[in-house]
C-alpha cells in the first residue's frame, strides 16, 4: 500500500492565482466604481475577504485532505473539507489512463492522472512528478497502458 498526497506547490500556486484575481477585481472596482465610494469599498472588501478565505483557509484545508492510496488491487482517492469524499477503483476495471501534465510540472505539481473505468472515470489531482511516474509505472506493470 502506497499513499500519495497532493503537491503543496500546486496549493501555493492556487493561492497566488486567487490573490491575483482578487487584486484585479479590486482594481476594476476602483476604476469603475469611484463615483459610488460605498459600493466600491464594499466590493473591494468582499473580493479581499473571499480571496483570504479561499486562498489561505479553504485551499490549504483541501490540499491537506487530498490523498490517493494505491494498493495492488485498487486505487482510492480521498478528499473533502466538510464533506469527505472517497472514490475507489479496482485495478482490473481500468480500461485506459490519461496523464495530463501542466507547464513546469516538476515545480508546480500540475500533474493529473485520469483513470477511465467501466462506466466512468476517476481523477488523481495535483501529483508530484515522481508520484505520477510511479503510479504510471505501477499501472503499466498491471497491464494498463497510457500514451507517453
Amino acid at each position: 500500500m502506497q499513499e500519495y498526497r497532493a503537491d503543496r506547490a500546486a496549493g501555493y500556486l492556487l493561492c497566488v492565482c486567487v490573490c491575483l484575481a482578487a487584486g484585479l477585481l479590486s482594481g476594476a472596482a476602483y476604476l469603475f466604481l469611484r463615483r459610488w465610494a460605498f459600493v466600491m469599498y464594499l466590493c473591494i472588501g468582499i473580493f479581499c475577504t473571499l480571496a483570504f478565505l479561499t486562498g489561505f483557509v479553504l485551499t490549504p484545508l483541501y490540499f491537506r485532505s487530498l490523498r490517493c492510496i494505491v494498493t495492488p488491487h485498487q486505487i482510492t482517492c480521498r478528499s473533502g473539507i466538510l464533506l469527505h469524499r472517497e472514490k475507489s477503483v479496482r485495478m482490473r476495471t481500468i480500461q485506459y489512463v490519461q496523464i495530463v501534465t501542466g507547464p513546469f510540472d516538476g515545480a508546480l505539481g500540475l500533474n493529473f492522472i485520469v483513470l477511465h473505468v467501466y462506466g466512468g472515470s476517476m481523477q488523481l489531482f495535483f501529483l508530484r512528478r515522481r508520484d505520477r511516474r510511479e503510479i504510471a509505472r505501477l499501472l503499466s506493470q498491471r497491464g494498463v497502458f497510457h500514451a507517453s
